[in-house]
């Protein structure tokens, strides 16, 4: 029974994976739609169900409420979801390639900062 189950589950894993890369531009658009400026790609790129909206605001210098609203925003849409409460986790384990490091390690813009305080 155990190994059916595995099986099971080993083949599930394989039509997400096949699913995900059939869908990635649709998907990759709609992350882009939401995660528009690059704070909020810094959001996307640390919500993967190990940090807390606590901690993603202190790594990226904003407000607990702003990481909140981009989170609500990602739920609402079926992107992220809160497995364990405050724990955001990307439902689609995907971050854009053109989203490297270096990009999301630059500085905001003054208007992306500015938009953000509008969120809040």
């Amino acid at each position: 029974m155990l190994e059916i189950l595995k099986q099971i589950n080993d083949n599930v894993s394989a039509l997400k994976k096949l699913k995900e890369l059939e869908m990635r531009d649709v998907v990759t658009r709609e992350i882009e739609r939401i995660a528009s400026t690059s704070i909020r790609k810094k959001m996307w790129a640390l919500s993967d169900g190990t940090k807390t909206t606590d901690e993603i605001s202190r790594i990226i210098s904003v407000s607990k409420r702003a990481v909140q609203y981009f989170v609500q925003e990602c739920v609402n849409s079926g992107l992220l979801g809160v497995d364990k409460r405050g724990y955001p986790v990307r439902r689609i384990e995907w971050v854009p390639p053109e989203w490297t490091e270096t990009a999301l390690l630059k500085e905001p813009s003054e208007k992306e900062t500015e938009e953000v305080r509008q969120d809040e």
